[in-house]
């Protein structure tokens, strides 16, 4: 678990990329709280498609309800609709 709490403390010191290669080399990466957390990383990389579709295979496999809200949030984001940016 050491190195879950090492990629937790990268992530909140915005060293993302980072903290995404090691969650990729750890040996039990398909656990939940490495998805869960993978899917945490990508989405403040504002990887919306890859965060949505981890985050629907969470709670496809898990029910994991923090992964449900995950991808309301995401799918809130990507059907935001602003007419007055389209008239300069």
């Amino acid at each position: 678990m050491m190195k879950i709490e090492q990629i937790k403390a990268l992530s909140e010191q915005g060293k993302l990329d980072e903290a995404l290669s090691l969650i990729q080399e750890a040996e039990d990466n398909e656990t939940l709280s490495y998805k869960m957390l993978e899917g945490e990383i990508l989405y403040k990389m504002q990887k919306w498609g890859d965060a949505l579709n981890l985050f629907e295979e969470i709670y496809a496999t898990h029910k994991n309800k923090e992964a449900k809200v995950y991808c309301q949030m995401i799918q809130s984001i990507l059907g935001y609709y602003n007419p007055d940016m389209l008239n300069p």
